[in-house]
């Protein structure tokens, strides 16, 4: 959400937003003392050129990485505590530009609250809760105008869990839902992808319980905690090292200590398993998985590293491919690397068989595809 973005056709003044800043004074320092044992000190921290992560990890990471090698604990757990004012989530969450900017301009805050308003009646619009509306030539727009408490309890009558994450994240700035609870753009992502896996459990007559999810760039972690609690017992997240500790420091406040991270994580495994990089994807057993996300992120790995990944996919998962990813083909190198293209190498690595594709509901330029796996054999590279 870098734009300002422009809600043509609505009053702003008269759609009800409230924004807050969460409060979490949490004493971490324990935690990052048991989340540092989960550091090896053989930890591979390099990055693959070509890719987006390469330049944000050179640029943004090198500090925080520091704290994990050097294993300042103190350090560590007042990084985390101050996480949205560092750089460090830059592309994964809310980060210290993008805090600054809300704080800094009162109409960046009002402008990101309407649009996490309006992705919040877009989400009950994609699920059959609201009506869909588009353009007032069709008749007045409504939904924008609910009261934020009226479409939060249809989707969570629905859905028939609570919404809102819980206060982890001092500063973190959002929509409020609650005393002490924000909603932004990425946790509606998030609940988003989780309602289609359940669909799919749902459809395939399999409780979530016996469900297993590999999410392939997991992010803060935000999937994962809706997929707990919809009953998804099994997840696996793979990521970036210090991205995959920030995952487990955020599962671990969120849902607690079913989260295995660091030497006792396995790929796969029973529980929420946080593992690192691709050779921990390599160690799991063939057909693991039933369904595998990758949501904004694959294209930016660049096209080496997500071939790598879905191949991956097609030897580790005996069911679907869920993809939500951009095609722009952006130059993201200097020596001309693009953005990857999702649906360009699974033709090539083979396997698949596409089951929709569609725009993707709540990003404007993003697509959505479902891909069945049909052939589980490991494949011969071909050309692109």
């Amino acid at each position: 959400m870098q734009r300002r973005p422009t809600f043509h056709f609505v009053d702003e003044r008269s759609v009800e937003v409230e924004g807050h800043w969460l409060r979490d004074d949490a004493d971490l320092g324990s935690l990052a003392g048991e989340l540092l044992q989960g550091i090896r000190g053989d930890m591979d921290w390099s990055v693959a050129e070509g890719s987006i992560w390469h330049t944000i990890c050179e640029r943004w990471h090198r500090g925080f990485i520091s704290l994990l090698t050097e294993r300042d604990v103190s350090g560590l757990a007042q990084a985390l505590a101050g996480m949205h004012q560092l750089p460090l989530l830059k592309g994964i969450d809310q980060s210290r530009d993008e805090s600054a900017r809300y704080r800094e301009d009162e109409a960046q805050r009002s402008h990101f609250l309407l649009e996490v308003k309006s992705l919040l009646v877009r989400l009950a619009e994609a699920l059959g809760l609201l009506g869909l509306e588009v353009d007032p030539r069709y008749g007045p727009l409504r939904n924008i105008y609910l009261p934020v408490g009226e479409i939060v309890g249809r989707l969570e009558e629905h859905l028939g869990i609570e919404i809102a994450p819980p206060a982890v994240g001092n500063g973190r700035f959002g929509l409020r839902v609650g005393h002490n609870a924000v909603l932004t753009n990425r946790d509606l992502y998030a609940l988003y992808l989780a309602s289609r896996c359940r669909q799919l459990a749902a459809r395939w007559r399999r409780p979530p319980e016996a469900v297993r999810i590999l999410e392939i760039g997991g992010g803060m972690g935000r999937l994962a905690l809706y997929l707990r609690r919809m009953g998804f017992r099994h997840v696996t997240l793979i990521d970036l090292p210090q991205i995959s500790l920030v995952q487990a420091y955020f599962l671990r406040r969120s849902v607690g200590g079913s989260v295995t991270f660091g030497r006792g994580a396995v790929a796969g495994g029973d529980g929420v398993q946080v593992v690192t990089q691709m050779a921990a994807l390599a160690a799991a057993p063939d057909r693991r998985f039933d369904i595998v996300v990758n949501a904004d992120s694959m294209p930016e790995m660049g096209w080496s590293v997500a071939t790598e990944y879905v191949r991956s996919i097609r030897r580790t998962c005996r069911g679907v491919f869920l993809s939500a990813n951009q095609e722009s083909r952006k130059q993201i190198s200097h020596e001309g690397s693009t953005h990857a293209v999702v649906a360009e190498i699974v033709r090539e690595v083979g396997g698949f068989e596409r089951a929709y594709r569609f725009p993707f509901w709540l990003r404007r330029g993003y697509v959505e595809e479902l891909y069945e796996v049909i052939d589980g054999l490991p494949s011969e590279p071909r050309g692109r």
